[in-house]
């Protein structure tokens, strides 16, 4: 990712009309809602984004957007709210080291929350959607690099969203969907930004490996139950009915997320691809890709804000309750604030509360 200056800066809202924004469109409001979505990610307390909060709320007060802020602004702006960490941070040095070490964070992680935070502007009926934050070198000894925030029209940026609508004026029940961060493994960014095609060779290949797989699975399975009937001693058959409960439990586990999958075209995925997350809400989802042609398995993610609490909704197995489907708990309030997930639409009704 490249956020060394590549796109042009905006100017701020007196001078929208000279920077190609759109008579009315507010830059300091924008600003504000991005520093308020980012207050909600599971890292907002990491140094990458306490730096781009700082630098959005200098941006929604400052009348100049067009120069940029230092790093020592923003150090100071992130001292009146950030961690405590930051706390006696003086020397220009160490200010440098550690903005321009979250800097780099900043530049890894931006791809990850870009889409669920467009989708949010895009429903707010905001016609300019963020791009990537800025860095513009200082140019010289003693000139110090410049950081800011800059939008662009929407037609000109390309989000992952189905018609967008406007938010209802009191609360129906309904909940909406956002395409959240996904895990800096590489493994599962790969399957997150890439996914997994599924045409020609690559097509075969995934079919073939589910047929080895069934195939191993059954002449596993098969000769365990074979040792069982042919068990001679009390403990013998022991063995056996444990290593065949043993092997079909795991062969189950191993299997239904796959099952799940081709059946439903969406699923919670297997613990080893859940990577850092503790709430196992990473999902396994077959997309229909018109570029492309075909279907892609992606990894992806869902979150929502709760409309009774405002607390994180992530989505989960329905559990008994709710048998083979997908839905959205609160974080607050997982069994009384749970509501109905579509993945296509990123929709949901309450299904306690109504």
């Amino acid at each position: 990712m490249n956020i060394s200056g590549t796109e042009s800066a905006q100017a701020d809202a007196t001078k929208q009309g000279e920077n190609g924004f759109e008579t009315g469109f507010d830059v300091r409001k924008a600003a504000s809602m991005l520093d308020s979505i980012a207050a909600r990610w599971d890292d907002a307390h990491k140094d990458h984004v306490q730096v781009m909060r700082a630098l959005a709320r200098l941006t929604s007060r400052t009348e100049n957007m067009e120069r940029g802020f230092t790093q020592v602004e923003i150090a100071e702006e992130v001292l009146k709210e950030g961690p405590s960490s930051w706390h006696g941070l003086n020397d220009p040095d160490d200010i440098r080291r550690r903005i321009n070490g979250a800097w780099k964070k900043l530049e890894k992680e931006w791809d990850k929350h870009i889409t669920g935070i467009r989708q949010r502007f895009e429903e707010a009926g905001l016609d300019h959607l963020p791009r990537t934050p800025e860095k513009k070198p200082g140019g010289g000894r003693g000139n110090t690099s410049l950081y800011r925030l800059t939008f662009a029209p929407r037609s000109e940026l390309s989000v992952q969203e189905l018609p967008s609508i406007n938010p209802p004026p009191s609360w129906d029940g309904s909940i909406r969907y956002y395409l959240d961060e996904l895990s800096e493994a590489r493994l599962l960014r790969w399957l997150a930004n890439d996914g997994l095609v599924l045409s020609g060779w690559r097509a075969k290949a995934f079919g073939g490996t589910l047929g080895l797989l069934f195939i191993a699975l059954a002449i596993v399975f098969g000769g365990s139950v074979l040792g069982l009937t042919l068990a001679t001693t009390v403990q013998a058959l022991t063995k056996g009915l444990l290593a065949v409960g043993v092997i079909g439990i795991s062969s189950w586990l191993l299997v239904r997320p796959i099952y799940r999958l081709v059946h439903d075209r969406i699923a919670q995925a297997p613990m080893w691809l859940q990577g850092d997350s503790t709430f196992e809400d990473r999902l396994l989802e077959i997309q229909q890709s018109e570029e492309l042609g075909c279907n892609i398995i992606r990894l992806t993610r869902y979150t929502a804000d709760c409309p009774i609490c405002g607390a994180k909704v992530r989505v989960q197995p329905g559990r008994r309750e709710f048998h083979r489907r997908l839905v959205g708990r609160c974080a607050r309030a997982p069994v009384e604030h749970v509501f109905s997930f579509d993945h296509i639409t990123r929709r949901g009704m309450s299904l306690r509360h109504f």
